[in-house]
């Protein structure tokens, strides 16, 4: 029995199994190697009127502005590199916001109006991205497996006033 039982059983399970194993893909090590930052898309906005129409003195304060952003990732992957472009992105997105994703920007504008004036404020926002490269293996230094690019944040700054009165 236990010569048919090798024959018949254990012989064939063991080439299953040997087939299986090879048709399994080894898991690729990989870094984020960040490169450098560039500036993307410029959004601008304006605020509302700022009344200073009945004032006898500078209305002179700090306006909060607010805007939402997506942090969006851009992935290229070489087609050899056998990794899964999602899980790609979520470590970027663990290299960048290790604490979480924000998804606004807070900025605070300094405004001053003289009296019997209502000035608008316009406001431009531009998209911080940063780039980088996918490198196979745990110190980097390897094939590179890709590139990609991220936003990772927002700046603001005031490009003009318009006076009202």
């Amino acid at each position: 029995m236990s010569k048919l039982w090798m024959r018949f059983v254990a012989v064939p399970l063991t080439i299953m199994f040997v087939a299986l194993l090879s048709g399994c893909e080894a898991t690729v090590e990989y870094v984020i190697v960040d490169e450098r930052e560039i500036l993307g898309e410029v959004y601008t906005e304006s605020t509302s009127p700022i009344d200073n129409s009945v004032g006898t003195t500078d209305l002179i304060q700090d306006i909060p502005v607010v805007r939402q952003f997506d942090p969006q990732i851009t992935v290229n992957l070489r087609p050899d590199s056998r990794l899964d472009e999602r899980d790609v992105e979520e470590r970027i997105l663990q290299e960048y916001f290790a604490a979480g994703v924000e998804d606004q920007k807070n900025c605070t504008i300094p405004v001053s109006v003289p009296p019997g004036s209502m000035h608008v404020i316009e406001i431009q926002w531009t998209e911080a991205q940063r780039q980088g490269r996918i490198e196979e293996g745990r110190a980097g230094g390897g094939d590179v497996l890709g590139d990609y690019t991220i936003i990772t944040d927002l700046r603001c700054e005031v490009v003009g006033v318009t006076v009202q009165r």
